[in-house]
């Protein structure tokens, strides 16, 4: 976690490191919880060209049915429902 140079206040850099491979399997067949892990990420740096894609490809969002809206993560479900 990098603090001090973000935007807003109280904000941070989370920074990950992944592998191209580990990017390849969430793309193809991660679970719900792998995909949102992606939610808003951003790739900041890289050498390869196809790592963009791949973390854009790894996106995922549940919509809930009955109320046709997408909700971030489990965790925040509740706020989603009413």
């Amino acid at each position: 976690m990098i603090q001090g140079k973000c935007t807003y206040e109280g904000g941070y850099f989370d920074v990950k490191y992944m592998t191209k491979e580990f990017l390849k399997m969430v793309a193809q067949k991660g679970s719900e919880h792998a995909r949102n892990s992606f939610y808003r990420a951003r790739v900041m740096f890289s050498d390869d060209p196809e790592i963009p894609g791949l973390v854009t490809k790894s996106i995922y969002r549940l919509i809930l049915q009955e109320n046709k809206i997408l909700f971030p993560c489990n965790r925040r479900l509740e706020q989603y429902v009413g």
